[in-house]
């Protein structure tokens, strides 16, 4: 798939179907506030991350001698396994890290189907963490119905042998834009919740509804980067998303029935960059100003230009090669290449 070709070069971050709403800081912003980003160590020493097929074959040894946790996902929509699951889940097993399994929802499929799924990859995996439900995408429900599917979805997984308290995994952005908060909102006061926000903030930022309660939920993990040095982890991937627990390591120790050590704490060096690509087009290349052909062109690059892509935009892969400059790209036939499309305008 275009999509993991894209990611393990380091040009995609999430898949294009998630409506999370996060961006990364730029690097600028990760200077200014580098004495909070190395506070933050300090101040939630208990580090870890999620992984899946996206990240390749894992060096869990590498893994284990930086980090605490990981999530592990296992499961996708209402028949999907993660093609890692099984080797990810065996290997982690063999280690002295805190692990849990996570399903990435696709709502509107079968409520039953995605609850028993998830649920037979869980019962027997030893976790101890608890499960986790990726909600990033609505797949065009509007609120009413999916607070109704989430509803089912974690009734039917209690039903089936689940534990009571689970884990929502989304951003403040998503529960804000599109998930129900009148009537009623009892799936999400129901669960601990592990909050994507990619900042150089002190902590995450919380969904509105969750100051409606009458004991106002926070959050108990944060994703706070999905572009974690992924080599540096053990990911054959360039990026790994990474996570943060809410108190210390006493705290998860006690509280997930681990007896795990210290770790020294090493900082992670700058993530790779991205790898240079030349222009394939004969006669040039146009360059616009934005991801799409509603921008405007403000330039051109001739034919066998080296150029070294900053960020990646949108299914129909539009790279931004320089601040405001973008072409249009594809992979070719062969897919070891990336081929741009749009040839310079006459």
């Amino acid at each position: 798939m275009i999509e993991d070709f894209l990611y393990r070069r380091g040009l995609l971050n999430r898949p294009f179907r998630s409506k999370l709403g996060e961006k990364e800081p730029t690097q600028q912003e990760k200077t200014v506030n580098s004495f909070r980003l190395a506070s933050l160590d300090v101040l939630y020493p208990v580090g870890g991350a999620d992984v899946s097929r996206w990240q390749g074959v894992m060096d869990w040894g590498k893994f284990e001698s930086q980090l605490y946790f990981v999530f592990i996902q296992s499961s996708y929509g209402a028949a999907g396994i993660d093609s890692g699951f099984k080797i990810n889940l065996a290997e982690v097993q063999k280690r002295n890290v805190a692990f849990g399994l996570y399903h990435y929802l696709k709502p509107g499929n079968d409520f039953r189907k995605t609850a028993q799924l998830f649920y037979n990859c869980w019962k027997d995996s030893g976790s101890q963490l608890p499960p986790a439900f990726d909600v990033e995408q609505n797949d065009g429900l509007d609120k009413n119905a999916l607070n109704n599917w989430m509803e089912k979805v974690l009734k039917t997984f209690h039903e089936l042998g689940g534990p009571l308290l689970n884990i929502g995994y989304s951003s403040a952005n998503f529960i804000n834009t599109y998930v129900m908060t009148t009537p009623t909102f009892d799936w999400v006061k129901n669960l601990d919740w592990w909050i994507a926000n990619w900042t150089t903030a002190s902590e995450p930022l919380l969904p509105i509804v969750f100051s409606k309660f009458a004991k106002p939920k926070s959050w108990k993990f944060w994703q706070f980067s999905s572009t974690g040095n992924g080599p540096f982890y053990g990911a054959s991937s360039p990026r790994l998303d990474l996570n943060r627990y809410y108190k210390d390591l006493a705290t998860f120790n006690a509280e997930y029935r681990v007896n795990l050590e210290v770790r020294p704490f090493t900082p992670p060096p700058d993530n790779t960059p991205l790898g240079e690509m030349m222009v394939r087009t004969p006669g040039g290349l146009s360059v616009r100003s934005g991801p799409g052909i509603t921008y405007p062109i403000n330039g051109a690059i001739p034919y066998q230009t080296i150029v070294t892509p900053i960020q990646i935009d949108g299914p129909s892969a539009w790279i931004e090669i320089l601040p405001g400059k973008w072409v249009c790209v594809t992979l070719d036939s062969g897919g070891q290449h990336l081929r741009f499309l749009e040839k310079v305008a006459k």
